[in-house]
């Protein structure tokens, strides 16, 4: 600025030369005809010659003072058949750049692209550039920056570069913050200002605990009749507003937490978890609410069920078999014991089979049952009932084989008598015997047990 340029003009065959001009921008500011040079403003051109020979000459225009008037396109012209011409413009280093809107925070949702940041440079020539970075959080090593200048759009505007930013940020640029530079040959200006960007999230997938063990899966198992309690979290930005749990029986819960005094099971098993938050991007009029919904089936597990046995009056040297009665659990897969007394292990098995029953083997026996439950985040445990019964024995020594063939000759003898009566006697007892009375006999003979 204001500094002297001296532009030369150099002619070869003089003595054909009648008329030089030099114009700027297409008016004329000096001429030289016939060894004469004039300008028409002398305070701001001043036009001189040499000669080098007869032929050739070369003829200088100073301007004196370089100003934003002196840009523009100079011309020599010879005899107005041959011209040279160039371009002059006063050289400005861009002294500043300015980013746009002005405040502090960015907020933005995830994924949805913003077009409202924009840089403006001060004047400069040649034209400014801008570039756009963004901080990787270390605010003074700008090596590891991000450019961005690929999602931009330039203007210029005399000598103004304006630069906007159309771009889309997630969850991985939270926090981060974004600033531009200008330069036009000289060294670098930096924005005096960054934005930070906050970016804005619906809440996300939530974290489950049971205890101090993570849940990584819907499907919970849990004991029936026992308290259960789970507790989940979910990350969004800005935190979450409202946690709301909803039973499979309609009731509702407030909090993180899910509390149930005693678990039940319903037609459904179903529990749903419903997130929520608002978010609020800058320049937006409306609120966007994010919700996030959760439901968690639950399987629920229980013990199996013994059932009533009846006790059992028996006949000594018979058979007694015996079906330990259940309902079966979850999961159904059922172990079966069978305990006389105090006693250890007799059987392992569904059915206790007793036999040639003996006096000594009157007394309790119990069928224990159990299942193996094992509850989400909690340990495996082994669930039990039982049944019991009592044996006892009528007193009845007599072998079933004895007392068979005695009750058959008393048969016999009853068929061959033409009368309805018999009567045997002996040193013993006498015995009056009808033919019913004794079919009643042998008939409770053949069933070696009953229920008492």
């Amino acid at each position: 600025m204001n500094s002297e340029i001296t532009l030369s003009c150099l002619v070869c065959n003089v003595s054909e030369v009648t008329r030089i001009e030099y114009r700027h921008n297409d008016e004329r500011v000096a001429v030289f005809i016939f060894g004469i040079t004039s300008v028409t403003n002398s305070s701001s051109f001043k036009l001189e010659s040499l000669s080098y020979g007869q032929e050739i000459s070369e003829l200088f225009l100073k301007v004196r003072k370089f100003t934003d008037a002196s840009i523009g396109t100079y011309t020599c012209f010879i005899n107005e058949t041959s011209k040279s011409s160039l371009y002059l413009t006063l050289k400005v280093p861009v002294e500043n750049v300015t980013l746009i809107p002005e405040i502090q925070t960015v907020s933005v949702l995830s994924g949805v692209v913003i077009n409202y940041i924009s840089c403006v440079s001060s004047i400069g020539r040649p034209t400014p550039t801008i570039t756009w970075y963004l901080d990787n959080r270390t605010p003074f090593d700008y090596s590891d920056d991000v450019n961005l200048t690929g999602n931009s759009n330039n203007t210029v505007i005399a000598d103004v570069t304006t630069s906007s930013l159309s771009i889309a940020f997630t969850a991985k640029e939270h926090s981060e913050r974004i600033y531009c530079n200008v330069s036009n040959g000289y060294t670098p200006v930096i924005s005096k200002r960054t934005f930070l960007i906050d970016v804005l999230d619906p809440p996300s997938v939530p974290l489950c605990q049971i205890g101090t063990s993570t849940i990584k899966s819907n499907i919970i198992r849990a004991a029936k009749n026992d308290p259960f309690v789970m507790t989940c979290t979910s990350k969004s930005n800005p935190a979450p507003l409202r946690y709301k749990w909803i039973l499979p029986w309609g009731e509702e819960q407030n909090g993180t937490q899910l509390t149930i005094e005693t678990l039940r099971e319903s037609s459904n098993n179903i529990y749903t978890l419903e997130v929520i938050n608002e978010m609020n991007s800058t320049f937006s009029n409306e609120i966007v609410k994010g919700n996030l919904t959760t439901s968690f089936t639950f399987e629920i597990l229980s013990p199996p069920a013994a059932q009533f046995i009846g006790n059992y009056t028996v006949l000594l040297n018979t058979t007694l078999s015996v079906v330990c009665p259940y309902i079966p659990g979850n999961p159904p897969e059922t172990r079966f014991m069978w305990f006389r007394g105090n006693t250890s292990l007799i059987r392992s098995e569904q059915t206790l089979s007793l036999t040639r029953l003996k006096i000594a083997d009157e007394g309790s026996y119990t069928c224990k049952i159990s299942n193996i439950l094992d509850p989400t985040g909690r340990d495996i445990e082994e669930a039990f009932d039982e049944t019991s019964f009592y044996v006892d024995n009528d007193g009845d020594e007599y072998e079933p084989v004895t007392l068979r063939s005695i009750v058959g000759s008393f048969e016999r003898k009853l068929q061959r008598a033409k009368y309805p009566y018999s009567i045997f006697r002996s040193s013993g007892p006498e015995f009056y015997l009808t033919s019913d009375c004794l079919k009643a006999k042998q008939n409770n003979l053949k069933i070696t047990t009953r229920k008492r």
